[in-house]
């Protein structure tokens, strides 16, 4: 997004670039954003992000910020939206002083990035 520039882009367009890019991509924290409310998005557009008895749909991932919101948005999505998923438990702290409440924590077995990926595509 840039105002200077006068261009914002769509959920859609950055996750299509970074994962074109061969990027693991997300939205972060979809359990506090409006994505899910009917009257924000067409169908058609929430169907590509989430995916709907389709092949193609962008988010594998999705980030919550309270770990007792995944089962719940686990079963709206299925229901839903068919597309298998990983949650991660995001960060959602809009300024320093907040990083010590709202961390986010990813266990891997080694030091390697690779163990990174893997523990976010087989949680």
């Amino acid at each position: 997004m840039s105002n200077e520039l006068g261009m914002r882009l769509s959920a859609k367009d950055v996750l299509e670039k970074f994962i074109g890019e061969g990027n693991i991509s997300y939205i972060a924290h979809i359990n506090t954003s409006n994505l899910l409310d009917n009257k924000s998005y067409s169908g058609a557009y929430k169907s590509i992000l989430l995916g709907n008895n389709s092949d193609y749909f962008l988010t594998k991932y999705l980030g919550v910020n309270a770990n007792q919101d995944i089962e719940s948005y686990k079963w709206k999505l299925n229901k839903q939206y068919n597309a298998p998923r990983n949650f991660v438990i995001d960060c959602d702290a809009h300024a320093f002083d907040l990083i010590p409440n709202e961390s986010m924590y990813i266990k891997v077995s080694n030091n390697s990035t690779n163990s990174l990926f893997e523990a976010i595509i087989l949680p």
